[in-house]
């Protein structure tokens, strides 16, 4: 792979993860702004299964079940996960949640915070000025495509000869005795 088709497959992922941190970002934001605080207790975990070369992981996401301000259970998954289950079954957390649409509720803590989001784009930023300058040294390193290379034929004066792009054209060849290098 060229560096320039690295450069842009950095730069895409770059923006892909700039958008997702801003959606993020919005998100954490509307609920530090307008979420309400209560307390929730843990009554399950969502697991999450990853098969990787080194074996299996496991993300364990906590279930939380709280009353919202009219007196009604909800339920959510925080979509903050850990490799081991950082609560008991039964623990009280503390959460955030939107009072217009409580299943918009996340444990108070990082991943409500809006500095995450505001971290994750800081590395793409970071990605789309590396895959920039990797277009760049890619474009400057390669030929420009559909450059055509000259080719001098030095059999027959007058004969017609052709570059590589295939256009013929009419040169005129001297013999190699009278023949001079152009300056």
């Amino acid at each position: 792979m060229s560096p320039r088709v690295g450069g842009i497959i950095v730069i895409l992922f770059g923006v892909v993860f700039l958008i997702v941190s801003y959606l993020g970002f919005r998100q954490s934001l509307h609920l530090q702004q307008v979420g309400l605080k209560t307390n929730g207790s843990v009554i399950d975990y969502q697991q999450q299964t990853s098969s990787q070369s080194g074996g299996t992981t496991y993300t364990y996401y906590p279930v939380i079940r709280f009353t919202d301000k009219n007196g009604q259970p909800q339920q959510f998954t925080s979509a903050s996960g850990s490799s081991s289950k950082k609560y008991f079954i039964g623990a009280n957390v503390q959460i955030l949640y939107d009072p217009n649409k409580p299943s918009d509720a996340e444990i108070n803590g990082p991943a409500a915070s809006p500095l995450m989001p505001i971290g994750a784009a800081g590395i793409s930023f970071i990605l789309i000025i590396l895959g920039i300058i990797l277009v760049i040294r890619g474009s400057k390193s390669s030929p420009v495509v559909g450059a055509a290379e000259e080719t001098m034929v030095m059999n027959n004066p007058g004969q017609v000869s052709q570059n590589s792009s295939g256009i013929g054209e009419e040169t005129k060849i001297y013999p190699p005795t009278d023949f001079t290098a152009p300056q």
